[in-house]
């Protein structure tokens, strides 16, 4: 004992505070190339090593000399490299103030006055955490920290700085830059989004660019930068920022983005984005009508009366309906329609809908079906097995606790199955039961395995299953099973002349015009005819109408339609100058058999962006 080390209390509050007063304020920042002031004046030190230790000392407080000496000295002797630590906190205490760092024989530590733009950031998103809601989340309250916390980085930690022979404190300098940016990530994430739910979009979008000039590399930053471009309804902007990152990718690493965001951007192509953020608000729930349709039916009288023949009900005859069609035919539409006769005629109706977005997300529609049965479940409680309920459980949390071991095989899937088919089969047991999918080319491949399952056993009983898919688009091998089996297959297809003709007083010019004019797709017939302009084109939606068809098209097809007039039918290129072979070539190749149909054919002032002000000329 008596050879020990004698024991050195830890400084007290008061020496703490005695230092503050006898020493100027050490200002240190680690976020960007470091620096360290005292009195607004640089820290001068004889060697990069100093400033390491400093870093050092200012994230972690306190270190034992054995630590901080194979920290940094690790090529040399225990005995050099604690003599070399001597030397270099001698050269700290001289530049910085002997008050500031307090050492005996075992540990060193920082005790005096010193403020740091990493503890700073770290209060600031700390702040955020008190607010009475899940750390990820944000509020109102969150917002002025945040703005704050994303100011102060300027840079990944000690940036651009490094030191000779010093493996161990390269692998710290790694992990805090990187624990850092993650934080400060998630930061610029949460701002933006409270943002963007605050309608402030410029705000957002500057946060999110600035977040993309201290981190290009991050794929995220870039997805929401799109996704708040075409939130705040500047699609263009959105196709930019996906062209920008692709180019980033190609420059800096030679890669295509990620699958991830690659379907973001088709996404932003077709309108089928998720829902805008927005802030949690207290809000009163009511219900609202299900059928609520924009616009007229347009004519679809024969496909109508197809799927009303459907819904009378025969007694143990299951049916599986199917109707295709082109993108805007209006698929949507007939299924809103007799989904609603459907439920004048006393049938439960259960509606699932697959979004591009969802793909990946296991049994998606089916929980959507299964959700919406959940109020009808109490109807049939003596025709649904409890084990069968006790497995839909797995996908409808609110029905209590259903089994918690994962689905461990194939035969534990065919379990969930039978049970889904199971419930479905007692709910029409006790009234006829439709069920209602729509763009099944988005299904997942969980859902399209249930309902491939519920359709091979329709007989026996009475269930109608109506599924709409769009053609020419790939299928889940199930989905395609389903659509070439279905009892009934009904073809969506554009409006012909003839349909239009008593929409326009009788007039046959009017109608041919109107069938050219908007590809007979019925969406832009009735903005056409629109009670307020009349019989007016081009309209608004014609732009969005094009610019999603022309997304489907090749990049030299989309560079000549968008560059010249089409012509619905024909395909044929006029342009009102002299043509190069070469032009004449190019064109031919992009519009033969290229041209999504139908296409409307292209007025003289088209406004192809939706916008009234960005119009070709032709």
């Amino acid at each position: 004992m008596a050879n020990a080390p004698p024991f050195r209390a830890a400084p007290s509050q008061c020496a703490v505070t005695a230092a503050k007063l006898r020493h100027p304020m050490l200002i240190v920042n680690l976020l960007g190339p470091p620096e360290a002031l005292i009195g607004g004046r640089p820290v001068q030190v004889d060697t990069r090593k100093a400033i390491a230790l400093l870093a050092y000392l200012v994230v972690e407080k306190t270190a034992s000399r054995d630590t901080l000496a194979s920290l940094l000295w690790a090529e040399s002797s225990e005995e050099r490299a604690r003599a070399t630590l001597r030397r270099t906190l001698s050269s700290l205490r001289a530049a910085a103030g002997a008050d500031l760092i307090d050492a005996d024989r075992n540990r060193v530590s920082l005790i005096g006055g010193i403020e740091s733009d990493l503890d700073t950031l770290y209060a600031e998103l700390e702040a955020t955490s008190g607010h009475d809601h899940d750390p990820h989340d944000v509020c109102s309250l969150c917002i002025p920290h945040l703005r704050r916390a994303t100011t102060i980085y300027r840079g990944s930690f000690l940036q651009g700085f490094a030191v000779r022979s010093s493996p161990e404190f390269e692998d710290w300098v790694r992990g805090m830059a990187e624990s850092t940016r993650l934080r400060v990530g998630d930061a610029f994430h949460r701002l933006a989004t409270a943002l963007a739910a605050n309608g402030e979009y410029p705000a957002s979008i500057s946060a999110v660019n600035r977040w993309i000039e201290l981190d290009n590399l991050h794929e995220p930053a870039h997805r929401l930068l799109m996704m708040l471009h075409a939130w705040a309804g500047d699609r263009p902007g959105a196709m930019a920022a996906y062209r920008n990152w692709v180019a980033i990718l190609d420059h800096e690493l030679g890669v295509a983005p990620l699958e991830e965001t690659t379907e973001l951007y088709e996404a932003i192509l077709d309108e089928d984005l998720p829902p805008a953020p927005g802030m949690r608000r207290r809000v009163r729930a009511e219900k609202s009508p299900l059928r609520n349709a924009p616009t007229d039916l347009i004519d679809r009288v024969t496909e109508l009366e197809e799927l009303y023949e459907a819904l009378d009900p025969v007694d143990e005859a299951g049916q599986l309906l199917a109707v295709t069609g082109a993108p805007w035919m209006g698929k949507t539409r007939l299924l809103d329609e007799v989904a609603a006769e459907a439920t004048d005629r006393g049938r439960l109706v259960l509606v699932g809908r697959a979004f591009r977005m969802e793909q990946t997300l296991p049994y998606g529609v089916a929980t959507q079906v299964l959700r919406s049965a959940v109020p009808h479940l109490a109807e049939a409680d003596a025709q649904i097995p409890a084990w069968a309920l006790a497995e839909i459980g797995r996908l409808l949390p609110e029905l209590g606790a259903g089994p918690t071991e994962p689905v461990p095989d194939r035969f534990g899937e065919l379990r969930v199955l039978e049970a889904i088919h199971r419930v479905m089969s007692g709910l029409a047991a006790v009234r006829p039961l439709l069920i209602v999918l729509d763009d099944l080319q988005w299904i997942d491949p969980g859902s399209s395995a249930v309902f491939s399952y519920l359709a091979r056993r329709l007989p026996g009983v009475s269930m109608l299953v109506v599924v709409a898919a769009r053609t020419g688009e790939d299928l889940l091998p199930a989905a395609a099973e389903m659509i070439a089996n279905a009892d009934r297959t009904i073809m969506i297809g554009p409006l012909t002349t003839p349909q239009l003709i008593p929409l326009v007083d009788d007039d046959e010019d009017a109608a041919q015009r109107l069938r050219e004019e908007t590809g007979g797709v019925p969406l832009l017939v009735a903005e056409a005819l629109s009670p307020e302009d009349g019989l007016s084109l081009p309209t608004p939606g014609m732009a969005r109408y094009m610019e999603s068809r022309l997304s489907e098209v090749g990049d030299l097809a989309r560079q000549i339609l968008t560059a010249t007039p089409v012509c619905s039918g024909r395909r044929v290129v006029a342009a009102r100058r002299r043509w190069s072979r070469r032009w004449r070539n190019w064109s031919r190749r992009a519009c033969s058999g290229s041209c999504p149909s139908p296409m409307p054919s292209v007025s003289p002032w088209m406004p192809w962006n939706g916008s009234p002000t960005s119009r070709h000329r032709w």
